[in-house]
């Protein structure tokens, strides 16, 4: 039964009228005054006026837009279960859609048909025809598209590449967000172990996790949810996938716990020998008069020489360090100095072989030196060195305090020689310096900048001296909700020790060289934090150059 404005303007695209007709003004508003009349006296009809199913289509009418948007291909078997039954089934629909947790993975007719004998379950419907159960499963189906997102990258970002292929190859080919799912288990652990509780004393309220999930053999019983799912083709075979992409959102979205990430990756290659593409933080280790652990495989001798020249070496491959070792007599400042030391370097080569890399240390910078001059001489040493074959030429920057200032001390230096290596499309390499004694390295003061800078242009530097990790920091973590307290206690990374996983997560393995460390317990110790820090190290020698 249509309104009267409905009638009015079927009546009037019946007869033609033009309103805008001035010249038929009168006959038209007469034939408009006989459309009302006729709207009340002939077509609307007190005996067939049918009250409530009027009112239903009124309900409908006022959510016909959320139907259309929702049940596009359903919203008719929907309106007319309606007025059929007075019962909202689209509203049953989105009831038992949500309480499936695992609905983003949902994309078999068998499983939306278990929704629709759900949902007809809960309408207490005693008989559902074929046709009813099928057209309640697409709609079960709608609504699923209807909420499912698209898996975004950038959520994505501390995964290995072969989880984000997984993650958006499953969205692509069978409209499913894996990435979605995992959240919602861990946002169901978060609500059943993570208390939030008001502590009067301090005016704050703090979170306080109970779930122990690190070094755990099923965390979040992923084994249970893996079985439900396994003969889905894009989870079958995926069982360490899932977890990790669950614990990845436990640790960065829930409990805010990044430090185990790193940490947790390299148990699971090593523990699982999980099968993923990209290996982060592979450090290169460099020996410099200390022990390594033995399971470290190093093969890399750090020379320094004065001179340029070498007594003996007792490995195949060596970096030589020329250190600087007069303010106005060394490689940068006196012609003279750096011709003696340019043929001792080219007699080194000779008898010993290439070295892995040559470094030079930056020098004091004074009223007539500064990076400008820097750059002229590293070009002119570059040239010098070129009939030796392919040389990496590496400098290393000073960042401790001194009575002088060198050339490339802080960050901003750093960034300086970046800006200009890279405009000048220089061969140059940078070493960072991160060696601390009596907290005197200015970068670990400004570890910030350190992280904001290096970690945005990992291709930046090569390796890096270093002789200690402050290993962690508070007991407690600090986030932006409040203070989340650990049942089991465990500690967060320390600024530093942050930092250095932060910077280190590039894909290109790095030169570690550790410098003033006083003993091999010492070195030991340094290299166990760098396994916490997700570190790895390289069991052979890459060809980098």
């Amino acid at each position: 039964m249509l309104k009267i404005e409905e009638y009015v303007s079927m009546r009037k695209n019946k007869d033609k009228l033009d309103e805008f007709d001035f010249t038929h003004h009168a006959e038209n508003m007469g034939k408009v005054i006989q459309y009302v009349s006729e709207y009340f006296n002939s077509y609307l009809n007190p005996e067939d006026y049918n009250y409530e199913l009027i009112k239903l289509k009124q309900n409908l009418e006022k959510s016909r837009k959320t139907l259309l948007s929702q049940f596009p291909k359903t919203h008719k078997f929907i309106e007319e279960y309606y007025l059929t039954n007075t019962k909202r089934i689209d509203t049953v629909i989105k009831k038992v859609c949500d309480s499936h947790g695992d609905l983003d993975i949902y994309y078999s007719d068998e499983e939306f048909i278990q929704i629709a004998k759900e949902v007809f379950e809960r309408l207490s419907a005693q008989e559902v025809s074929k046709d009813s159960l099928s057209s309640t499963a697409l709609a079960a189906r709608e609504y699923r598209y209807y909420q499912l997102t698209k898996p975004a990258r950038s959520d994505l970002k501390e995964l290995d590449n072969n989880i984000v292929k997984w993650v958006m190859d499953s969205y692509v080919e069978f409209g499913v967000n894996i990435a979605e799912y995992a959240s919602n288990i861990a946002c169901n652990w978060g609500e059943k172990y993570i208390e939030r509780k008001y502590i009067r004393e301090y005016g704050e309220f703090y979170y306080i996790n109970k779930y122990d999930y690190r070094y755990q053999e099923n965390p979040f019983d992923i084994n249970e949810e893996y079985e439900k799912h396994k003969e889905k083709s894009f989870i079958k075979g995926k069982r360490d996938y899932l977890e990790m992409l669950v614990m990845y959102f436990w640790l960065f979205d829930e409990i805010e716990d990044t430090s185990y990430w790193s940490e947790y990756e390299k148990l699971c290659l090593k523990t699982r020998n999980i099968d993923l593409k990209t290996r982060k933080r592979v450090l290169i280790p460099v020996l410099n008069g200390k022990k390594y652990p033995d399971e470290v495989v190093n093969k890399i001798e750090y020379l320094e020489s004065k001179n340029g020249t070498i007594r003996q070496k007792g490995t195949k491959y060596f970096i030589l360090s020329i250190i600087n070792e007069k303010t106005t007599d060394n490689i940068w400042v006196n012609e003279s100095t750096r011709n003696k030391i340019i043929i001792n370097i080219k007699n080194t080569v000779k008898e010993h072989g290439t070295p892995r890399l040559i470094e030079l240390r930056t020098p004091f910078a004074s009223p007539n030196f500064g990076i400008k001059e820097l750059i002229n001489t590293y070009l002119i040493i570059e040239n010098e060195l070129k009939s030796l074959g392919r040389i990496t030429i590496a400098l290393k920057t000073n960042s401790s305090k001194t009575s002088k200032r060198p050339v490339i001390y802080d960050m901003n230096d750093i960034i300086e020689l970046h800006n200009t290596i890279v405009h000048l499309k220089l061969k140059l390499k940078v070493i960072i310096d991160l060696v601390d004694t009596n907290n005197r390295n200015v970068l670990k003061k400004q570890m910030n900048d350190l992280v904001n800078s290096l970690a945005s242009k990992p291709n930046s530097f090569i390796g890096f001296h270093i002789n200690r990790i402050e290993d962690w920091g508070r007991i407690y973590g600090y986030t932006n909700r409040g203070h989340l307290f650990e049942q089991n206690s465990y500690p967060s990374f320390s600024e530093f020790m942050l930092g250095i996983s932060t910077i280190l997560q590039d894909t290109k393995p790095k030169y570690l060289i550790p410098a003033k460390v006083k003993s091999n317990e010492d070195l030991e110790k340094l290299v166990d934090t760098l396994y916490r820090c997700g570190c790895e190290f390289e069991s052979g020698v890459i060809d980098d150059k």
